[in-house]
C-alpha cells in the first residue's frame, strides 16, 4: 500500500483569479487607483464610477453594485463577481480560485499588520534625547530624595518623629508619584 504524498508542485491559478483577488485586496486597502483597472476588465466600464466611499457600477444583468472601500476582500470579491458576471458568477470557476488567493493574501497582510502593531507597542520610543531628559529628571528627584533623607535623619536624631514621618512621606511621593 502506497502512502499518499502531497504534491510538491506549486498550485497554478488562473490569471483571472489572481487579477480579481488583487483587485479585492486593493479595494480592501482603500486604493483609489483601482477604478482604472476595473474599467479595463468589466463588461460595462461606462457604468463604473467612483464615489467618496467606494465604487458604483452596473453588472451585465443591469444590477447596480456598490463596493465600499475598506470592506473585507471576501465581500469585495462577491461584489466584483456581480459586477463582472451578474447572477451567473456562481458558475465561473475562477471566482472560487480568486477567493482562495484573496484569503491567503489577506491573512498574510493581517499578520504583517499585527506584527507591525506589536513592534510599535514593544518599542518604548526611547531616543537618546528622551533618555537624557529622563535621566536629568531622575537625577533631580534623587538629589531631592537625598536632601529629604538627610533632614529626616537629623529629625530622627532630635527624636522629632512628626518631621521624620513628613520627610519620609515626601520621599515616597517623589519615588512613587502614582501613590499620591
Amino acid at each position: 500500500m502506497m502512502g499518499s504524498r502531497r504534491s510538491s508542485r506549486k498550485k497554478v491559478y488562473s490569471p483571472f483569479a489572481k487579477r480579481f483577488a488583487e483587485l479585492a485586496i486593493r479595494i480592501w486597502k482603500g486604493d483609489r487607483t483601482v477604478i482604472n483597472d476595473l474599467k479595463r476588465i468589466m463588461p460595462r466600464p461606462e457604468t463604473i464610477e467612483e464615489t467618496d466611499q467606494g465604487i458604483v457600477g452596473k453588472g451585465p444583468s443591469n444590477n447596480t453594485v456598490y463596493i465600499n472601500y475598506g470592506i473585507d476582500p471576501m465581500n469585495v470579491l462577491v461584489f466584483l463577481a456581480y459586477l463582472y458576471a451578474g447572477t451567473r458568477w456562481l458558475h465561473l470557476d475562477f471566482f472560487d480560485e480568486a477567493s482562495r488567493i484573496a484569503i491567503k493574501i489577506w491573512r498574510d497582510e493581517i499578520k504583517a499588520l499585527k506584527q507591525k502593531q506589536s513592534d510599535v507597542e514593544t518599542n518604548t520610543g526611547f531616543t537618546p534625547e528622551k533618555a537624557w531628559d529622563w535621566l536629568d529628571l531622575t537625577i533631580g528627584d534623587l538629589v531631592e530624595i537625598y536632601d529629604l533623607a538627610e533632614e529626616a535623619l537629623e529629625a530622627l536624631v532630635k527624636k522629632d518623629y512628626r518631621r521624620v514621618r513628613k520627610y519620609l512621606k515626601e520621599i515616597v511621593d517623589i519615588a512613587y508619584p502614582w501613590t499620591k
